[in-house]
Formats: C-alpha cells, sequence, structure tokens
C-alpha cells in the first residue's frame, strides 16, 4: 500500500540558527527556500529535498524541549515522500496495525504545498509521510474562486456555484492551468460575489453530521462541494464549503426512520416502479430539487423509503445502472453523489466522528429515491455496470477533450467514474466516458 519514493526533507533543531545557515549555505552550498520567522523555521534547498533549521528560541524549537546534545533530540521529525496519500484508507490501514497515527493537513515540502500525515515509530519517533504536491494551478485557481458565492443564477431560478468542484475534479485529471483558467473566466461574469468570507465556517463534524442528515440538499452539491474541498487541502475553499452547510435547505422534512430494511434493493427499486402511486408527471423546466420534493409527496414514497436493506455499494451500483440505462441528467448526480459520500463517509471515518451510518445510508437512499422516481423510474441496466473490460488507459484517451471543455458536469462524472472504478472496479464506470448524454 505504501510505495516509498525517497526523503522529502529533514528538520533540525539548532541552537545558533545563524551558525547553522552559514554551515549550511555557505558550506555545504545549500540555498535559501523560504523563512517563516514567526514561527521559527528557515528552509533550505539540498538539492530536491528541504532541509528545515529550527532555532531552539523560537516557536517550533522551544517545543522540543533541550536542545541538541546527549541526553536530547536533535531531530524533530524526518518525512517520506510516498507515491500517494490517501489519508482516510492509509488512516485505517496503519491504525490496524497498532501504528499511533496523528495529524494530517496540507504542508509544505521538497515538491510544495501537498497532503501530509504525522505518525510515531515504535521509539517514540516523529515521520511524516508526504504525498504529491497538489495538482498545477489548483490552489491558485481555488484563491480566486472562494471570492464567488455559492449561488448564480437569478432569484427564481437560483442555482449552485458549480466552479470549485470543476476546478477539483481538473486537477484530479491532470488538467493543465490552462484549462483551469478557461473555467475562472466562464464563470466569473456568472457569479456573485461571496458576501460571507467574514463568517466563522462550522466546524467539520458538525457540518458532516449536516451533510448526513441532508444529502439531497441542492441535489447533492453541497456534499459534493464539501468533498472535493476536504480533498484539495485549500483552508479558503474547505471554509467556504463549510459554510454552504449552514441553514441547508431540507426539501425532504427531517431525517427518515433507520431500519435493516426487508427487501434486497434491486427488488426494492422492482417495487418502486411497479407502484402506480409513485407515477409522476414530467415537469420541465423546474430544478431537480423541486422534482424530488414533489416525488416525495406522492403517496407510498415514504414505505419504500423504509423497505430496502442497504449498503453503500448497492446504492453506488443503482447509480450508474440507472445512468447508463438512460444518459440523464439527473441520473448522473446520483453517480456523482454517492461518489462523494463515500469520501465524507471516510472522512468522518479518519476524524473518529460517531456516524449512525445504516441512518446515513437510509438519507442517502431517500435522497436517491426522490431524484429516481422525478426521472420516471427507468429499468436500471444492471448488466452494463459488470460487462466488459475496463483500465486506466480509458480515462487517459479522454484526457485531453476532458481538458478542453467547459462542461464541468462531464468533467466531474469522469473524475467521480475513475475515483469510483479504481475502488470498486465495475467497468461499467468507464462507459460514462464514451456518451456524456445529458452531460453534453
Amino acid at each position: 500500500m505504501i510505495k516509498i519514493q525517497g526523503l522529502d526533507h529533514l528538520v533540525l533543531r539548532v541552537r545558533d540558527l545563524q551558525a547553522s545557515l552559514h554551515f549550511y549555505l555557505d558550506v555545504l552550498g545549500c540555498t535559501l527556500e523560504r523563512r517563516q520567522d514567526a514561527i521559527g523555521l528557515v528552509q533550505l534547498r539540498a538539492g530536491a529535498q528541504l532541509i528545515d533549521l529550527v532555532p531552539l528560541d523560537g516557536k517550533l524549537g522551544s517545543a522540543g524541549g533541550a536542545g541538541p546534545g546527549k541526553e536530547g533530540r536533535n531531530v524533530d521529525h524526518f518525512c517520506l515522500r510516498v507515491e500517494s496519500l490517501d489519508e482516510p484508507a492509509l488512516r485505517r490501514w496503519l491504525t490496524a496495525r497498532g501504528v499511533t497515527v496523528d495529524a494530517y493537513g496540507s504542508r509544505y515540502g521538497a515538491q510544495g504545498n501537498g497532503p501530509s500525515l504525522y505518525l510515531f515509530d515504535p521509539d517514540g519517533n516523529a515521520l511524516e509521510l508526504k504525498g504529491p504536491p497538489w495538482p498545477v494551478g489548483l490552489h491558485e485557481a481555488l484563491d480566486e474562486s472562494v471570492k464567488f458565492g455559492p449561488m448564480y443564477g437569478t432569484d427564481a431560478m437560483p442555482l449552485f456555484n458549480h466552479l470549485p468542484m470543476a476546478l477539483g475534479a481538473l486537477a484530479r485529471l491532470g488538467a493543465p492551468r490552462e484549462a483551469m483558467r478557461r473555467h475562472l473566466d466562464h464563470w466569473a461574469p456568472l457569479s456573485r460575489p461571496a458576501t460571507d468570507g467574514d463568517a466563522p465556517p462550522p466546524a467539520i463534524d458538525d457540518a458532516l453530521r449536516g451533510v448526513f442528515d441532508s444529502p439531497e440538499s441542492q441535489a447533492f452539491h453541497v456534499a459534493i462541494r464539501l468533498a472535493y474541498a476536504l480533498q484539495s487541502g485549500h483552508q479558503a475553499e474547505i471554509d467556504a464549503a463549510l459554510r454552504t452547510t449552514v441553514g441547508m435547505e431540507r426539501p425532504l422534512g427531517a431525517p427518515s426512520p433507520s431500519g435493516p430494511g426487508g427487501v434486497d434493493l434491486r427488488g426494492a427499486i422492482d417495487a418502486v416502479r411497479a407502484d402506480a402511486g409513485l407515477a409522476m408527471a414530467p415537469m420541465p423546466g423546474t430544478l431537480i430539487t423541486a422534482r424530488m420534493l414533489k416525488a416525495a409527496a406522492l403517496p407510498g414514497f415514504a414505505a419504500q423509503v423504509e423497505r430496502p436493506r442497504l449498503t453503500l455499494d448497492g446504492l453506488a451500483e443503482a447509480s450508474l445502472a440507472v445512468y447508463l440505462a438512460t444518459h440523464d441528467f439527473t441520473a448522473l448526480h446520483l453517480v456523482t453523489g454517492t461518489h462523494a459520500m463515500r469520501v465524507l463517509l471516510e472522512a468522518a471515518a479518519s476524524r473518529a466522528l460517531a456516524v449512525d451510518e445504516g441512518q446515513v445510508l437510509r438519507n442517502v437512499w431517500r435522497a436517491w429515491l426522490g431524484a429516481y422516481v422525478a426521472m420516471g423510474r427507468p429499468a436500471p441496466a444492471w448488466a452494463l455496470v459488470h460487462a466488459g473490460d475496463a483500465s486506466e488507459d480509458d480515462w487517459t484517451r479522454e484526457l485531453p477533450s476532458l481538458h478542453e471543455t467547459l462542461n464541468d458536469h462531464r468533467v466531474k462524472l469522469a473524475d467521480a467514474a475513475r475515483e469510483e472504478w479504481r475502488h470498486r472496479r465495475w467497468p461499467g464506470y468507464a462507459l460514462c466516458l464514451r456518451r456524456a448524454g445529458a452531460a453534453q
């Protein structure tokens, strides 16, 4: 699971900063990378790596006890560069093996800012695992996008701002700065200025609980934005995404009662399709959330919410099967929405946040059901989910086109499909690339 690529940086606690700078700069030939005097940190470039100097009288150095000597440690910690860093999965893997894991965050290393996780060896030595740097241009683009508010459109037809989600998806798909710039230029005239930038964001745990209670908010987009924000490592975007969870609309009402359910999910979907009371006339020109609300008011809807046994795999499979059968715009949000819920549930687990996953899945199913009924209860294409083969090459071939398009839904679908394929290996996810349907 862990593929070490080398050391990223070494941090040394020093008694005399000027003497150390003379030695490393003038004698050894390192170069000055940057200084953070407020916290007592000077970073030196040593080839592809960094050597960090922490004076004992600085904020960081004073936290380490006695200075260098036979009875005092001189090395604060050392960092290993790893090929990838999926924090929730890695934390679970390490914890299961008895490793003490500490703080995760975005930190600066030899290759720039990137995800970082602290842990301790059996002797109590601190290690840092450093993932690859954040994609080129992502943080610069998010610096601009956080200036826009969460909504755009008109008062009569308010729409959720998709820009930060599109930037996150583009970055994960390896898009260059120019592609992100095009999206910024496209969205700027459509967007409204942010008006809550000074408001303190809620705590992440509180935001996660809110999203788990109401995943349908803004047609899954509150959950999707929060998932991308937490993965981005950009604090201002994380704060902005957290603010979108404050006062979220809950169009489907209070959370549904949690229960084990009596039938498998496929059987429950068959029952929904056969229930004449859930027939719904088309509502052209209306928002997805409005159609979900109409569906939830139909006779028998509540009973169908309580019917199935639920797993996240089952909901993901049903989402993909419905999308492959229809290429419907609403169905697209089921794929991206269930992907976001997986990311957020993993984030909750990594934070040791107590979550009733059965209750969360019941809430997701209710939102899913509202969207499914609103789109006319199409027959899922179950066979397409598992038919054929898929590989990374399927996405690689599409990257030039994905980097060029301004269609944020197409970009997000491609990214979510690739991440879910990597997680579940269902070849049907590659079919999301071959025809984007309404996502075009």
